[in-house]
């Protein structure tokens, strides 16, 4: 019974300060004095020599001076408030306490020469007590730590031990823990803890946990991004909350989004920034790299010199690690005089890209122009030029200061070639040349140019065999963008059907997109 009367003694009147109208001490007492009920003692008021009789359960809150002895009656609770100067022993009657109380930093002192074991309550505090602050001013006290609705900062979270808990308990810290803390060794109590990270790291937070009646911190990975990127210190981004809402809305709407995934997967804000700025749903521009290297392929074609009108029908494919693209081509081949000939195209095709981070897909279209002009000595020049458009399908995209979806992009590119023929015998040349070349790129309002030059060589040879024409071409080009490819041709015409095909594999490398491959068969008729 007497223990469970302490308990409600410390938690009620010591640690909630409860009392009856205080006695206002404003000067100085010499000799003995009976201290019946709450005293306050200003900062003109002191005790000295003689001894302070407690005569019952009391609470001192001292902004002045004690200097006098206290002598605490039996069964009596006693709690002191020091925000002012203690130096005075106490003698304890029988089954009497001591209790210093801390609501506020100014309150965190040492009682000098108290002489007893006494308990410390924390409580109601507006500020943040620094627990080593609290330890260093109580070391020796020999009592319980009572923590009600107290903040606390830690400099490195720590096992504390013979504490109660009450109410709500704001653990707060500066320092990262690597893993799983105790905090709380099997405290008494029924308070909630809660842990407040005020360091640098916006990545994570921690939480308080019991396991086997001790209070535990453990590190957790936020995925707020609105929290996550409104506290990062890139700012050179200023859209880094809109971008954090975003990311909560997609999280909402597709959990198993890959961006997503590979946010959550990420252990530092660089890597959250890196992945950030490799997508397609905050750089939407970034969509037309993969149109942009499938018509990187057309400067792969070779330009067959054919002296006949024609059509063909083409059906393609593009392929890498991260893309797939299938679509046909139908073109028209003119010869405008001798020395000048014309291949029109258009073409449709539907891609799907898929890599760690993006997932969409596109229906594309365009169309283009190539064409050669013989010049004397045997050079050529040689320009190719075209359009094309995209609608994707890649759900929300943010532009800059909205949201918007499945986007529609549009690319236009051209590239002109000068060069010269040496044949070799009378079905193989050699055919050097130089290239200069760009391209320009827009989704919604972000715009992409880019220009090049380049060299390369064709390589090939023509024979006729019982009424079938021949032709076998290579192809390497290599760019100043640091793009490099290479491409192989077989082509058979049939004078007597006015019917042939083209069949081409390539394949090419650029900085952006790594390696890709092209394939094509055209079939060729004569009218």
């Amino acid at each position: 019974m007497r223990n469970f009367l302490y308990v409600f003694a410390l938690v009620v009147f010591e640690c909630t300060g409860a009392s009856a109208a205080a006695n206002i001490i404003d000067a100085n007492i010499v000799g003995n004095y009976d201290m019946k009920k709450h005293t306050i003692i200003t900062g003109n008021g002191s005790f000295s020599g003689g001894i302070i009789n407690v005569i019952g359960s009391v609470l001192i809150e001292n902004g002045g001076e004690i200097h006098s002895n206290l002598n605490i009656c039996n069964n009596c609770d006693v709690s002191i408030q020091n925000f002012g100067v203690y130096d005075a022993s106490v003698t304890l009657g029988s089954d009497a306490t001591i209790t210093q109380i801390m609501t506020n930093s100014a309150d965190v002192t040492r009682l000098n020469n108290i002489g007893v074991n006494y308990d410390v309550c924390i409580r109601n505090t507006p500020d943040v007590l620094n627990w080593n602050d609290i330890v260093n001013n109580t070391s020796g006290s020999g009592g319980q730590y009572t923590l009600s609705d107290a903040k606390i900062h830690m400099d490195n979270i720590i096992a504390i031990n013979d504490v109660a808990l009450d109410g709500i308990v704001y653990v707060y810290t500066d320092t990262m823990p690597d893993t799983d803390t105790m905090v709380f060794n099997n405290p008494s109590g029924d308070g909630t803890v809660r842990v407040v990270y005020n360091g640098d790291d916006p990545l994570h937070f921690l939480e308080a946990y019991k396991s086997g009646g001790n209070v535990f911190v453990r590190v957790t990975r936020s995925t707020d991004y609105a929290r996550i990127l409104d506290n990062t210190s890139n700012t050179s981004n200023s859209n880094n909350n809109q971008q954090g809402n975003i990311l909560n809305e997609l999280r909402q709407e597709s959990p198993n989004d890959k961006l997503i995934e590979q946010l959550d997967s990420a252990q530092s804000i660089n890597e959250i920034n890196h992945i950030i700025s490799q997508s397609v749903k905050f750089h939407p521009i970034k969509l037309m790299r993969s149109i942009k290297t499938i018509y990187s392929h057309k400067t792969l074609e070779i330009m067959h010199i054919d002296q006949y009108d024609g059509f063909g029908v083409m059906p393609f494919g593009f392929f890498s690690n991260d893309m797939s693209v299938f679509g046909v081509e139908p073109n028209l081949h003119i010869n405008i005089s001798d020395n000048f000939k014309m291949k029109l195209f258009g073409n449709i095709s539907n891609l799907k890209y898929s890599d760690d981070i993006n997932e969409y897909s596109a229906a594309v279209y365009g169309f283009g122009t190539d064409v050669v002009y013989l010049l004397p000595y045997n050079n050529f020049i040689r320009a190719l030029a075209g359009a094309a458009f995209s609608s994707f399908n890649t759900g929300k995209v943010f532009n800059g200061n909205k949201t918007t979806k499945n986007p529609s992009g549009f690319l236009g590119y051209g590239v002109t070639e000068f060069g010269h023929k040496f044949t070799i015998g009378d079905n193989n040349y050699v055919s050097p040349f130089v290239m200069m070349g760009g391209d320009y790129a827009t989704v919604l309002n972000s715009k992409d140019a880019d220009l090049y030059a380049g060299s390369g060589v064709n390589v090939g040879t023509v024979f006729e065999i019982d009424g079938l024409t021949y032709s076998y071409g290579l192809r390497g080009v290599l760019r100043t963008d640091g793009s490099v490819g290479g491409n192989i041709n077989m082509s058979v015409w049939s004078a007597m059907d006015d019917a042939g095909a083209d069949f081409t594999f390539g394949t090419m490398y650029d900085k952006t997109n790594g390696l890709s491959y092209h394939i094509s068969l055209n079939a060729k008729f004569d009218f």
